[in-house]
């Protein structure tokens, strides 16, 4: 379905797929089904994530059409992934993101923040009240 070229002819056949319950994408399918198929070249604001666990915010406009958001995103207890091999996400993972994740209450904030130069992000913020650690990610 999702196979390059598209058919300029038709947007909704290459929106995104999304359709696990627990994550969300905003904006939304809805939401995307009203853009032309240029507008989806460039949405702004993009975020992709999972209730109780996290959520990816892209910080530059991005290409949407033809991502599995399914097979491509991974949000999980204290991790993210995003597979670029998968559901076209290499349109995703070149682009900055914040990454907003339930790490765990009370962590040491000094071993949040090697941990994050270890994997190349870079640590913005710990908040231990609610165990959510944000990051700023470059590439995926």
């Amino acid at each position: 379905r999702h196979d390059l070229p598209f058919d300029e002819d038709d947007p909704l056949d290459y929106l995104p797929v999304q359709t696990r319950d627990d994550y969300y994408l905003s904006p939304s399918i809805a939401e995307l089904s009203r853009l032309t198929s240029h507008e989806l070249t460039m949405v702004e604001d993009l975020k992709i994530g999972r209730r109780g666990y996290g959520e990816i915010v892209w910080l530059q406009p991005v290409d949407v059409r033809g991502i599995n958001v399914d097979e491509s995103v991974l949000i999980d207890v204290a991790a993210v992934e995003l597979d670029p091999r998968k559901g076209r996400a290499e349109m995703l993972g070149n682009v900055p993101t914040k990454v907003s994740l339930q790490v765990g209450k009370d962590l040491n904030v000094d071993v949040l923040v090697n941990q994050c130069k270890s994997n190349g992000s870079k640590f913005l913020s710990y908040q231990a009240s609610t165990g959510v650690l944000l990051m700023e990610v470059v590439f995926f």
